[in-house]
């Protein structure tokens, strides 16, 4: 390559005189520029073809991917939309079981209450009966002796 570098400037580098004048046939160098280039032309076209060999692939392949990523989308929304109604029964089943354990703990808590009402309520009732038939008795003595009777006293 370095060689044929120095040949293109010979002509220019050749002594003046009688070694000069020995080539008999004058340089065509437009020729030769078209020669050596020839090489490198053909070179970049053949590069040129390969780069638009490559696109077309690399075109034709992301088509292919672009293809496929649009038919599993519309896959998957089918599967969804198929999935749809399984997905909402269990979503309503699951609140459903939700609200029943919420009534579950709303309905012990409220017998609970219940139960301590009550409890407190015999606590407050029994003192507060003893007290009105201790004032019944006070004001008709008689009714002592027959309360007495009736509650094993006598």
């Amino acid at each position: 390559m370095i060689q044929d570098f120095l040949l293109r400037f010979r002509g220019v580098w050749a002594p003046p005189g009688p070694a000069a004048g020995q080539a008999g046939v004058p340089a065509d160098r437009r020729a030769d520029l078209d020669h050596e280039l020839r090489d490198l032309s053909d070179a970049l076209e053949t590069t040129e073809r390969e780069a638009q060999e490559i696109v077309r692939a690399g075109e034709a392949e992301a088509n292919a991917v672009a293809e496929a990523a649009r038919s599993e989308s519309v896959r998957i929304v089918e599967a969804a939309r198929l999935a749809a109604p399984q997905v909402r029964a269990q979503s309503a089943a699951s609140r459903i079981q939700d609200r029943r354990a919420e009534i579950d703990r709303l309905i012990s808590g409220a017998e609970d209450d219940a139960a301590a009402i009550q409890l407190r309520a015999r606590s407050r009732v029994q003192p507060l009966v003893e007290r009105i038939v201790a004032a019944v008795f006070v004001a008709q003595p008689v009714a002592e002796e027959q309360h007495a009777r009736v509650m094993g006293g006598g």
